[in-house]
């Protein structure tokens, strides 16, 4: 009963800090969001600190994962199908400062709404860190 009381604890101090961590973030973005050099660079911290952040909402499952007994898997179709996309997406404001050339092929209509491209970045995190499992091993003989 202690252990699951800590453990509420622990979760609900990471989630305040995240998203303490994540109003900071918002607010550096901001202030390097004025420099044209500081937004490619905003925009890559931004990136980290939201991924870092689906990470965190992962994390559980990573960690009662480790305690299984077997070999690590990595859920392929899983981080290809939902995890490529949501970087790409998240990504894209990066891509469009970098390569403006291609900055019409793109645009999308979504992209102007950051809360959804947060939302995208936190999902890569969260798809990255929930794609490893472990899988025990079947032995043919019975013994």
């Amino acid at each position: 009963m202690k252990k699951k009381i800590l453990r509420y604890i622990i979760m609900l101090m990471a989630i305040t800090l995240l998203f303490f961590g994540v109003s900071i973030v918002d607010k550096l973005v901001e202030t390097y969001q004025k420099d044209s050099m500081g937004n490619t660079i905003g925009f890559v911290f931004e990136f980290i600190v939201y991924c870092i952040a689906g990470m965190i909402f992962g994390v559980e499952k990573l960690i009662s994962e480790t305690k299984m007994n077997g070999h690590w898997k990595i859920n392929l179709p899983r981080l290809i199908l939902v995890g490529l996309p949501s970087f790409f997406v998240g990504m894209i404001v990066f891509l469009i400062f970098t390569f403006p050339i291609n900055s019409q092929i793109l645009t999308l209509s979504f992209a102007n709404s950051n809360l959804f491209i947060s939302f995208m970045q936190m999902l890569f995190g969260y798809i990255l860190v929930t794609s490893f499992y472990k899988v025990e091993k079947i032995s043919l003989t019975n013994d």
